[in-house]
């Protein structure tokens, strides 16, 4: 490939032209622009310039135009001081008629023919309507989600609402809807190149579901009349393996059976399995006989016949995938012209078809007289309907037409990018060139670039992609002085101290600390002068961090936020997948039906009226609140119903006082940013299409449910053009270049095509055929070359990410979970394959992985630099003003009690401050995974302890229904994260605890009526100067435990620095039966995989190793003054009824109290000690 000469460059035929990162490219295009008119004669009409975003074709326009201006007046004076205009002056030959030409181009600039490609397909449509054979007038259909929504329903409607009833209760199950079948296939949509690959409905459909009730009916009879002895003879049984059929185990699938084998099949469960003659034979020790029962080999033909219809059904959700696929694409044409209106991709399909249509020679001609040379911008992004477009205008003839663009620069997929569209251009062009010279960053970044990625392997996997290195020209420019570091521009932060890879959480965190710590040295040493850019001190508006996602960046903000530094956040996100559109959503439906109180309440406990519960709770009895705030809705009602959207949503942001409190919340101006933001999509919306206020409605919510990126339109904007911080996605920083730039997470190499149930890839079997795979039986066959383009990707990724720094990159490196999937794993240490590369990451270790990164640095000629990944937290920044202030005041000479303080049961146990509600987040992780499908293997953590808080916050004890409780458990576990395949066994575990037995008088959950109850009961109380010391005497001289008891040993050890102030905390259910309260603290903790883990001895174990005990009679003494402020005859003795903490995995009916529930009953005596102790007076 030729370097490209500027005054050279052959201006006929098809020319590629690679520009790398920072080498000019739009330079390059106003270059041949400027050559065009000059030596061709073209005017400015005929010179068509083509790019893929409004905000691209804009700036092509200002910097052609500011060229050929800068042309013109350097050749009226004689050649000016430019090296290209004087380039250009010297070669010209008759320099009158060529200030006529830059004349006539200037003058007539607004004639310019530079389009978006959407632009230039709807001009050729309109202006030549007779040769395309298109209607004379058609409307530009905006949005067509409305039409294609309308569209998705009908096939509903006709092809889901009538299958068979075992099919549609699995739709249910897998929780599929119109909506979701919409998002499913809408990456295909408008794509004619593409193969559908799905399935057709099985043929035998009805005899498979046949097949299966059989079985299922033969299973249930034997089991009714043999569950006895079946269960004797597994129990009895000791020809199997121990740990594949324990004990405590069997017990748990003798319950999942029982819901399984009734009147009609229950929940599926994976051990069903364990009863099968196959499973059972198996399991069975060598040289005995495995257990014989009919039910057994029963359970072994409802498995296969369970197996086969779940297929059955997996194909006959692929195959209505498929059909809605045609069925859109065939109504949508068909509706669209009925309606005579064309989408954006309309226009480049109607474009395309009409130029391989019957006269497509004339329309292909006319095409080409109008614009007789061509300026294609950014065409890696191209696709294949795209380039076939101008290959059949363009390809046959001698025309100067030129592709501008960079492969490895190729990122958009997501968007129908596709770089094998590219690739076939590059075979198609007559002449191809390459930009190297990186005007953007430092000589020596570019060495360390070049020595990362020119490998001797394919450093982008394709063979035709090549990396050529960039080289720095000689131009003088400004440099990082950065006095406290060394200089290296590229920055690798190694971990390797550890022997195993890290875990990806703790890799992220370690990795985001260490990022936020860094910048917020840069910054002080910025505003102490010390680290400059030039003349200028560093500001936070040098810095960019990239990023992956949404989440990625939000735990930088946070982290800069802890240290004083404030950031906005750039992304592709769409505004409609933000929190502020779900909140929109309800208090526009609130704006809608003011006179449903429910949605009412909803909208006020928003964050945008913010209302809390018990504002909202006492409103219900207050009936002069209440209407006040009825009416509020109602007057904004009236505004929307009599003067339209946009002047209803005004009056909300304004009466509502909704900027001022956004403002005041963490990220108040990103929230308020996406509030008006939708605000101002929703008004164009309510002005294009006229839909009534329920019409707006559902399409906020339907523009909240689609997946994908949305219009450019969508995307979130920026909060502040303030100097800051700046957080960009690597998808949007491309073209974006910055002084500093750090991209903490390039080693997690998660790629999303292994697991996922649809994707797109090349048949390279087939010529690259781009194929749509949405669940064929070859789809394992194809996934691995959707894991390879997927994996190609993300190294061209990596190399947008590197070459955005303009003095100093930094990233991060090591032996990290995942990082074997990573670009970075290919560029240091490939191997043949994607799968090959990350089993061959596995044998590295730590000294491998340091010693192939010194051989980079060697190769950098001292470009980069290898240090080891920082592990503190870094130093709050002060700013100027602060700075100042603090050089003025007074210095304090005397010491502070730093003891006083709001404290809570967690920071005195741990010595952190916790004032949340307890979790579980301190519980110890088993050293192994468990996989068991019961409650035992439900995941642990903070998280699952939130989720399992929050069910039984929300449950009605005594109204507790099954489908009511599947509801509730449902979406909770969505709300936090976890898979719907958790809803029974947590229903399941829901109805044990309700029913479990607390005490001898049969005291149970599920007889304690909402009124005899409290939840989240938060305390305060003053907490005079106390010490472990103090706290162990008292507890040790009212004889709290016996010696020998864990809770004793527990106690002795007790230690804690003197500390006073207030005492906080969070008893999670307090509940009165027979004039008696008791307190409940609901436990999350694994302790094993048997209920026996869950025994007394062993919960004793837990409160004193975890400080329970200590937990429980803070919460003991705040219950005890709660009643005695409330209760006028109160006594602890009558009133109190003790404590009860419930370990919610080991607690079953059966079981009754001697499991899973740890209860105790503090003597009066202790409680009133603690009280004199530990409170302070007032």
């Amino acid at each position: 490939m030729d370097q490209l000469n500027p005054y050279n460059a052959e201006l006929s035929g098809l020319s590629l032209i690679e520009a790398s990162a920072g080498t000019g490219k739009t330079y390059t295009i106003t270059g041949l622009y400027v050559r065009l008119v000059l030596e061709q004669g073209y005017g400015v009409e005929n010179i068509l310039v083509v790019t893929f975003t409004n905000a691209a074709t804009a700036e092509l326009r200002d910097r052609i135009r500011s060229r050929l201006v800068a042309v013109l007046q350097a050749f009226e004076a004689g050649g000016g001081d430019n090296d290209y205009c004087r380039e250009l002056f010297a070669r010209c030959a008759d320099h009158d008629q060529a200030i006529r030409r830059l004349r006539y181009a200037v003058l007539g600039f607004d004639q310019a023919a530079i389009f978006t490609i959407h632009g230039f397909c709807q001009r050729v449509l309109t202006d030549s309507a007779f040769e395309s054979g298109m209607p004379f007038e058609s409307e530009l259909l905006v949005e067509q989600g409305d039409l294609l929504q309308e569209i998705v329903d009908d096939f509903w409607r006709c092809n889901v609402q009538d299958v068979p009833t075992g099919l549609a209760d699995y739709l249910l199950a897998q929780k599929v809807t119109p909506e979701k079948l919409l998002i499913a296939v809408q990456g295909g949509l408008g794509k004619p190149y593409l193969e559908i690959r799905g399935a057709v409905l099985p043929a035998d459909f009805l005899i498979v579901e046949a097949e299966f009730h059989a079985a299922f009916k033969q299973a249930r009879e034997l089991w009714l009349e043999a569950e006895d002895a079946v269960r004797e003879m597994l129990r009895a049984d000791t020809s199997l393996n121990g740990n594949k059929y324990r004990k405590s185990s069997l017990e748990n699938w003798f319950v999942a059976l029982d819901g399984y084998l009734g009147s009609t099949p229950g929940p599926w469960f994976e051990q069903f399995a364990k009863f099968s003659t196959t499973a059972l034979s198996g399991a069975t020790k060598k040289g005995q006989t495995a257990p014989l029962h009919p039910f057994f080999d029963a359970c072994e033909d409802l498995l296969e016949a369970h197996d086969s219809l779940d297929l059955a059904y997996q194909r006959a959700l692929v195959a209505l995938k498929q059909n809605l696929l045609a069925y859109c694409d065939q109504e949508l044409r068909a509706r669209k012209e009925q309606q005579h209106v064309q989408s954006y991709d309309d226009l480049l399909l109607n474009l395309n078809a009409a130029l391989g249509a019957e006269h497509s020679v004339e329309l292909a001609r006319s095409i080409r007289n109008r614009y007789t040379a061509v300026l294609i911008d950014e065409f890696q992004d191209t696709d294949p309907t795209q380039y076939q477009i101008f290959s059949r205008i363009y390809g046959e003839s001698d025309q100067p037409v030129f592709l501008v663009g960079d492969p490895k620069q190729a990122i958009y997929s997501f968007r129908g990018a596709d770089i094998f569209a590219y690739h076939q251009a590059k075979t198609d062009a007559r002449q191809s060139y390459t930009l190297d010279l990186n005007w953007r960053s430092d000589p020596r970044l570019i060495a360390a670039v070049n020595a990362l990625f020119d490998q001797s392997h394919h450093s982008f996997f394709y063979d035709w992609i090549t990396f050529h290195g960039a080289k720095s020209p000689a131009v003088a420019r400004d440099e990082l002085l950065d006095n406290g570091s060394p200089e290296a521009p590229l920055r690798v932060w190694f971990q390797g101290h550890d022997p195993k890879p890290m875990a990806r959480v703790e890799a992220e965190q370690l990795a985001t600390r260490a990022t936020a710590a860094e910048i917020s040295r840069l910054l002080q040493q910025g505003q102490d002068g010390e680290t400059r850019i030039g003349d200028s001190n560093l500001s936070g508006g040098d810095i960019a961090v990239l990023v992956r996602s949404h989440r990625q960046g939000q735990m930088i903000g946070r982290q800069l936020r802890m240290l004083g530094i404030h950031s906005v956040q750039q992304s592709r996100e769409n505004v409609f997948h933000s929190h502020e559109a779900v909140e929109l959503e309800r208090v526009l439906c609130a704006v809608a039906e003011p006179g449903r109180q429910s949605l009412v309440m909803a909208a006020l406990a928003t964050d945008m009226l913010a209302i809390n519960g018990n504002a909202i709770d006492e409103l219900m009895g207050d009936e002069q609140q209440l209407e006040q705030h009825l009416g509020f809705f109602q007057t904004q009602h009236q505004q929307w119903q009599e003067h339209g959207f946009m002047r209803m949503f005004r009056h909300l942001l304004a009466e509502g006082d909704i900027a001022k409190r956004l403002l005041s919340l963490v990220q108040g101006e990103r929230r308020l940013t996406n509030l008006q933001h939708l605000g101002e999509l929703l008004h164009q919306r309510d002005i294009d299409g006229q839909p009534g206020m329920d019409g707006l409605i559902k399409w906020l919510s339907r523009c909240r449910q689609t997946s994908g990126q949305g219009s450019e339109e969508a995307e979130l904007r920026l909060e502040s053009d303030e100097n800051l911080v700046q957080i960009v996605t690597i998808h949007k920083s491309k073209g974006l270049q910055y002084p500093i730039v750090f991209c903490p997470f390039l080693w997690d190499g998660k790629l999303h095509s292994e697991t996922a149930k649809s994707f797109s890839f090349h048949d390279d079997l087939h010529g690259l055929q781009p194929v749509l795979e949405l669940g064929s039986e070859t789809i394992e066959e194809s996934r691995p070359q959707a894991v390879q383009e997927e994996f190609a990707e993300g190294i061209r990724l990596l190399y947008v990410a590197l070459t955005r720094a303009q003095h100093r990159c930094y990233f991060v490196w090591g032996n990290l979970a995942g990082a074997g999937k990573s670009a970075l794993a290919w560029l240091l240490h490939p191997a043949e394959s994607v799968p090959q590369t990350a089993e061959a990451f596995k044998q590295l270790d730590n000294e491998m992985l340091q010693q192939r990164l010194d051989e980079v640095v060697q190769q950098s000629a001292g470009g980069i630099l290898v240090e080891p990944l920082p592990g503190g937290d870094g130093m709050p920044i002060l700013s100027m003003a602060a700075k100042q202030l603090a050089d003025g005041v007074r210095h304090l000479t005397r010491g502070l009690n730093s003891t006083s303080r709001v404290t809570s049961f967690t920071a005195l146990a741990s010595g952190h401050s916790g004032e949340l509600p307890d979790y579980d987040a301190q519980q110890p992780r088993p050293a192994a995974e468990r996989t068991a499908h019961n409650i035992f293997g439900f995941p642990r953590g903070a998280r699952a302890g939130c989720c399992l808080h929050a069910i039984f916050e929300q449950l009605d004890f005594a109204g507790c229904h099954r489908p009511g409780l599947e509801q509730l458990v449902h979406a909770t576990l969505q709300a936090h994260g976890f898979a719907m395949e958790w809803m029974h066994v947590i229903a399941d575990m829901v109805e044990r605890v309700l029913a479990t037995p607390l005490n001898a008088q049969g005291l149970c959950l599920q007889n304690i009526g909402q009124k005899q109850r409290l939840i989240e009961l938060e305390f305060y109380y003053p907490l005079a100067p106390v010490d472990g010391a103090g706290l162990r005497a008292i507890l040790l001289n009212h004889g709290f435990v016996a010696e020998g008891n864990p809770i004793r040993n527990a106690m002795e050890r007790l230690d804690f620095m003197a500390v006073s102030g207030f005492m906080k905390g969070f008893i999670d259910l307090v509940f009165e039966v027979d004039g008696r309260f008791y307190l409940v603290d609901y436990k999350s903790n694994w302790l094993g995989d048997e209920v026996e883990a869950y025994a007394p001895e062993c919960l004793t174990k837990v409160i004193a190793r975890e400080d329970y005990y200590l937990q429980y009679l803070f919460y003991t003494l705040a219950l005890h003054r709660y009643l005695g402020q409330r209760l006028p005859d109160y006594d602890y003795d009558q009133h109190f009824g003790g404590v009860f903490y419930f370990f919610l995995r080991g607690m079953n009916q059966a079981r009754g109290a001697d499991y899973g529930v740890y209860q105790n009953l503090p003597k009066k005596g202790l409680i009133e000690a603690l009280d004199k102790y530990l409170i302070a007076d007032g």
